[in-house]
């Protein structure tokens, strides 16, 4: 029977942790809002509460602004960090999810942040905030080589993996090839209480954890953003929710003591060891499922969510892993092994440079390309979210670029090749690079332009995205709290009359069409035809000569159920590239078709004003978003005075023009919202071939400076 008297005061330690972060490429009026609403305030939150410890992590991205464009924030935060009752957590500076890059920019990124807070804020950090809470196995390696010595995960992951405890009160080491690391559960209960209850409640919850064993601890973790979203912080000098529970705990300081996760580390052992799954927290695994999956997965939680023990079984409902994204958006899967190709290239640089101090530009630019966010999509835009996906070409291609100045002393005379199977699917790519510009081809769909990079303005011109199917688009649909008429309104406002509309191929440049009807911009945009012939999505021949500047697509099937030979040769000039088709019919019948090569422009950047479209017949004001049906074009094209390009393809004979905007609907914490991608661009010729004739047709892509 336990006794409890004058000389014993059950207790418990809690850890607050707070998560600070903004993405690579997020708007300063953002940023600057959050600041003045969220981390400034908790500063003085803190300065206000000096009995409470806490520990607080910033990513390197938001660090970088702050100390930039908010000097008082480094003045308060130094302070606060000389006091000694706040810890900082290290993290990979630019907040990549560690198991998405490779090891060695693992290891450099976690000592990169360790260096700034040493340096910025005379503090040396022990400790590891993980990206998203994305665990795999063999991280403690990689965590360990960097001088970290603990990181925390969702208290899921402990119930898991045999940890019986409920709620778990210590840490358990794991380890990897003999490299240890100390991993904090983060209370579930607690979390959940968090913003969503009064305070008062989530301090009668820690009062019920008190025990007379001194060593137990509870993990606290959230964003700190969120406190500014739930209250108008801006209106006063802290956080009101976090200033009262502040309060409540200092009144309680008998049997509540605040400390951070780095004192509890010095001075407890831990409970024992354990080892985790690859995962992380349960909307990112949901999020992470493939369309029909992710609905399935959705019916089944509801359908045991009526179980009267559905809490304790949560944990063990589990959904996909983080790679899975790689999978689910081809886009992502792109620019993430880009990025590795890249670093490739990087490491084959720095093993040639004895001066590593003059690389550094390069390298930071390399991992600014890997910050999370763009990677995936859940609560918030992510991989839908344009600003955020042209930051990470800006930075690769910025990396990129120097990287291939050096090693290979790019000129406007010469040209590299490089074949490799860059996304891993079994199909190379072919990559040919000048001084001005890089270009991605993929054998796998037809020799199409996958990705355009103009060096000067570190532009890539096909950054889009296709029109997936979400999970949450069902809700859009199927809403119980709508009656048909307040449905059919709302569907309407954010699909129009076609509804919602899927794409089943990427939105690449130079991807030729084949039609077999007549054709309308409208019909194009919903998708309304189905292609006449198998090339869309097959293999082609590849002959190429990189001493001549240029590269040949070649492949025999069906146009119309007539066997057709199609070839494409691809000639690079310093201010871009002629194509001439060679389309023959070597069928028995004949063959009347429209022919084009469809492009998706990547307009997203700067304002509409600063955008400009060029025809050789004049336009009625028409702009990059709107729809066009063109006659008897002989030259197309836009001006982008964000990036300080302009973009003109020119065509052998008239050609009709269709131009349409890809647009995308997504689901954020805020609601729907419908997102301009890029502007997809089709030049068709109506063709009519006899047994054993051929066309030619060819255009002159150009892209030059605007100055």
């Amino acid at each position: 029977m336990e006794i409890e008297g004058p000389f014993m005061i059950r207790s418990i330690r809690v850890v607050f942790v707070f998560h600070h972060h903004q993405p690579s490429g997020n708007f300063d009026h953002v940023i600057d809002d959050s600041a003045t609403r969220a981390y400034l305030p908790m500063l003085r939150l803190l300065k206000k509460h000096p009995s409470i410890e806490v520990s607080l992590h910033y990513s390197g991205t938001l660090l970088n602004w702050l100390e930039e464009m908010r000097p008082e924030f480094s003045d308060e935060l130094r302070d606060i960090v000389r006091q000694g009752k706040v810890e900082l957590l290290s993290g990979a500076f630019f907040e990549p999810v560690l198991a998405g890059i490779p090891e060695q920019d693992r290891i450099g990124q976690i000592l990169k942040m360790n260096t700034h807070l040493r340096h910025h804020y005379g503090y040396d950090a022990k400790g590891l905030w993980l990206a998203e809470k994305v665990w795999e196995p063999d991280l403690p390696r990689s965590i360990e080589q960097a001088n970290m010595r603990y990181t925390l995960l969702n208290e899921e992951n402990f119930i898991t993996n045999g940890v019986n405890e409920n709620p778990v009160r210590g840490y358990f080491n794991t380890e990897s090839e003999g490299h240890t690391l100390g991993v904090f559960p983060i209370s579930r209960k607690a979390a959940d209480l968090m913003l969503q209850h009064r305070p008062s409640e989530l301090l009668d919850y820690l009062d019920e954890q008190c025990s007379d064993n001194d060593q137990h601890v509870l993990v606290i973790a959230d964003d700190g953003e969120r406190f500014a979203l739930a209250e108008d912080a801006a209106e006063k000098s802290v956080h009101p929710w976090l200033d009262e529970l502040f309060t409540l705990i200092e009144n309680r300081s008998d049997r509540i003591q605040t400390t951070t996760l780095r004192r509890y580390w010095e001075n407890v052992p831990p409970q024992g060891i354990a080892y985790f799954a690859t995962g992380s927290y349960n909307d990112m695994q949901a999020w992470s499922l493939q369309n029909q999956a992710q609905n399935r997965f959705n019916d089944l939680l509801k359908e045991l969510s009526s179980h009267p023990d559905f809490q304790e079984l949560r944990p063990f409902i589990r959904g996909g892993i983080w790679r899975n994204f790689m999978t689910k958006y081809h886009e992502s899967n792109w620019m993430q092994k880009r990025i590795q190709h890249v670093s490739r290239k990087f490491r084959l640089l720095e093993s040639q440079v004895n001066n590593k101090n003059k690389l550094r530009a390069i390298r930071d630019a390399l991992w600014l390309a890997s910050c999370n966010d763009v990677f995936w999509h859940g609560h918030y835009g992510g991989i839908y979210l344009p600003h955020l996906r042209s930051a990470t070409w800006k930075s690769l291609i910025r990396a990129e670029k120097c990287i291939e100045e050096k090693l290979y002393n790019l000129s406007d005379s010469n040209m590299v090749h490089n074949e490799a199977d860059f996304d891993r699917d079994g199909h190379a790519e072919i990559q040919l690079s000048t001084r001005k510009y890089s270009a991605i081809f993929s054998k796998k769909y037809s020799g199409a332009l996958v990705e355009f990079d103009y060096k000067p303005s570190d532009y890539n011109l096909f950054d889009s995205i296709r029109r997936y199917p979400e999970a949450y688009h069902q809700q859009l649909i199927y809403s119980e709290n709508s009656t048909s008429d307040q449905l059919s309104a709302q569907i309407d406002s954010y699909t129009g009359r076609d509804g919602f509309i899927f794409d089943e191929r990427p939105r690449y440049g130079l991807f030729e069409r084949f039609f077999d009807k007549t054709i309308t911009v409208g019909g194009l945009h919903s998708n309304a035809y189905e292609e006449a012939s198998d090339f869309i999505n097959e293999t082609v021949d590849v002959c190429n000569s990189s001493r001549d500047r240029s590269i040949q697509f070649e492949r025999k099937g069906w146009i119309n159920w007539q066997r057709a030979r199609v070839r494409k040769n691809i000639h690079f000039e310093e201010a871009g590239f002629n194509v001439d088709y060679h389309i023959a019919n070597i069928g028995i019948g004949d063959n009347r078709f429209s022919f084009g090569p469809e492009f998706n422009f990547s307009l997203h950047s700067g304002e509409d004003n600063e955008k400009k479209l060029l025809a050789s017949r004049p336009l009625n004001g028409e702009g990059y978003r709107d729809f066009l049906e063109l006659e008897d074009i002989t030259l197309f094209g836009f001006e982008n005075h964000r990036e300080k390009v302009k973009v003109t393809l020119e065509f052998s004979r008239p050609t009709k023009l269709f131009m349409y905007p890809v647009e995308t609907i997504i689901k954020t914490q805020q609601g729907f919202e419908k997102i301009y991608q890029s502007t997809c661009v089709l030049p068709l010729w109506d063709l009519q071939l006899n047994p054993g004739k051929n066309a030619e047709l060819s255009l002159i892509f150009r892209i030059e400076d605007i100055i």
